[in-house]
């Protein structure tokens, strides 16, 4: 997947000062990038906008060559994942109910689903909190209860 965004900006509200101002960025297939700032300096709302789940801003976004101004956004939110700054959980479900949530609509077999989440338990050391509600969990157990919900589509057999 190749990002590019090209002046991106965002304000909020009746504020005149914006949040973001003409960001422009592009990241490769492959690679890996690194936001970094001060505390309202706008990292979040841009990855928000990067993840799709925040439409409202100026300039072009494009994944893949297509701009995501000027199409339905939806199919492509499948190829990005986002772990929420405050983990976004689902604190009264169990560990595997907020794991599988990251693939549930992706028309996979039970089979599939589980198989996945077992791959993901184990490689980020919480396979046999499969059960446990998350909020029994301590907090970096809990931030790799996110992770997982965030990277496992890669899981693929």
């Amino acid at each position: 997947m190749i990002l590019k965004c090209e002046n991106i900006s965002k304000h909020y509200g009746l504020f005149k000062k914006p949040v973001l101002a003409n960001i422009n960025l592009s990241l490769d297939e492959g690679k890996k990038m690194i936001l970094t700032g001060t505390s309202g300096s706008g990292k979040n709302t841009l990855l928000k906008i990067l993840a799709l789940i925040d439409l409202s801003f100026k300039g072009k976004y494009y994944i893949d060559d297509k701009n995501v101004n000027k199409i339905d956004p939806s199919p492509l939110r499948k190829k990005i994942s986002y772990v929420y700054q405050e983990y976004g959980l689902l604190e009264n479900e169990s560990v595997y109910e907020n794991i599988k949530l990251g693939i549930l609509y992706d028309n996979l077999s039970k089979a599939e689903i589980n198989s996945r989440c077992e791959k993901i338990l184990k490689l980020l050391e919480l396979d046999g909190f499969h059960k446990r509600r998350v909020n029994l969990l301590s907090g970096g157990q809990r931030q790799r209860v996110a992770l997982a919900r965030a990277i496992i589509r890669d899981s693929e057999s």
